[in-house]
């Protein structure tokens, strides 16, 4: 029960998001990267 609110929750969040799907942290390295170049 609690793991398909969570399911539900993660999709709804999701959809809101320009990427649509939720950050990882090494898509946050890569942007960190090319700001440094």
């Amino acid at each position: 029960m609690v793991s398909y609110i969570v399911d539900e929750y993660e999709e709804r969040l999701a959809s809101g998001l320009p990427l649509g799907r939720i950050g990882e942290p090494m898509d946050v390295a890569s942007a960190a990267l090319f700001l440094a170049s």
